[in-house]
């Protein structure tokens, strides 16, 4: 319900500001949003890496909200999907907190629009004729490209991978954009046991500023790959 997730946002407020001690706050909240169905990594804990990012000295962000946030995502909507959805509604509950959100994903189709606005969204797509991962590293140069046309237009603050390739590889090209990375996927965890693409994962993962796991599973894989657990 709505206010059980405002409580649950409540409570994530008082576990970042300190004043519930992390110790004890961190497992209860973990417990309490696992047990709603309520991802516990969501808008207000994403701020708070924004803010940490300013302290290490990344990039200046200052006190308030208000930023110019990139999300990368080749799967967004139309698309129906847990990836595609979780892009969505934390771009939405982002820019309800007062922030600018671009979306640059994939279109189908030649002749559709580049650009779009869906419910405030800036929405920037770029040609994949057809989403396959073969065709990847040729949609990763023309996303290259539309990244870096977005940056010196809109001055971005941060970069929001949501697959390695293409998405994590253009976002770590970009020079002194501070980037986080979620890695949503069992997939990842299929590709590490087999030994593939990992040169590519270690890569990618070594230049984001923070990563986000949806559990402590991939998190330990993630960890594997010599990235430090603090990120």
């Amino acid at each position: 319900s709505p206010l059980l997730s405002y409580s649950l946002m409540i409570g994530d407020i008082l576990m970042i500001s300190g004043r519930v001690p992390r110790i004890i706050a961190t497992p209860l909240m973990v417990h309490l949003h696992g047990w709603c169905g309520i991802p516990f990594i969501g808008p207000v804990p994403y701020i708070a890496l924004l803010l940490r990012l300013s302290r290490q000295g990344q990039r200046s962000f200052g006190s308030r909200l208000g930023r110019h946030i990139m999300q990368l995502s080749v799967d967004f909507l139309p698309n129906v999907g847990g990836i595609a959805a979780h892009v969505y509604e934390l771009a939405r509950a982002l820019r309800a907190l007062g922030n600018d959100i671009t979306i640059v994903t994939f279109r189908d189709s030649l002749f559709a629009p580049g650009e779009e606005t869906i419910d405030g969204l800036h929405v920037v797509r770029v040609y994949l004729p057809r989403n396959t991962v073969l065709l990847y590293p040729a949609f990763a140069l023309f996303e290259y490209f539309s990244v870096r046309r977005i940056i010196k237009r809109k001055k971005i603050d941060l970069l929001h991978s949501h697959y390695v390739f293409p998405d994590g590889f253009v976002s770590r090209l970009q020079p002194g954009v501070p980037g986080i990375a979620t890695e949503h996927t069992s997939g990842f965890l299929d590709r590490l046991e087999q030994g593939r693409m990992l040169g590519l994962y270690r890569w990618v993962y070594s230049r984001m500023n923070h990563i986000i796991t949806p559990s402590d599973e991939l998190a330990g894989a993630v960890g594997s790959l010599g990235v430090p657990r603090q990120k």
